[in-house]
């Protein structure tokens, strides 16, 4: 007997704190979401801008390609794509 109330208070200890977690609002959990709301998303077309222009740097000075060849490669790339990613690209300089 003994035995079988210490299980059942610990199964009830259990359900207690999985229940404050996922449910109160003062648990601790609340705290991530809050520190990571002041962080602003990048978009995924911004992703892609910095990418594409990381490409091309490091396409520039390993094949040693000059500045308008990556350009012209660059500009043909981006007219592959789907028109409205490449409206919504910001514009490289």
């Amino acid at each position: 007997m003994t035995a079988h109330v210490a299980v059942v208070f610990t199964r009830y200890m259990l359900l207690a704190v999985e229940q404050r977690e996922n449910q109160d609002l003062r648990s601790i959990g609340e705290l991530f979401y809050l520190t990571i709301d002041e962080l602003p998303d990048l978009q995924f077309l911004e992703a892609l801008h910095l990418v594409l222009l990381q490409f091309a740097e490091l396409i520039q000075k390993n094949c040693l390609l000059s500045e308008q060849a990556v350009q012209l490669m660059l500009d043909s790339f981006l007219q592959e794509l789907p028109s409205l990613w490449a409206e919504s690209l910001p514009k490289s300089s």
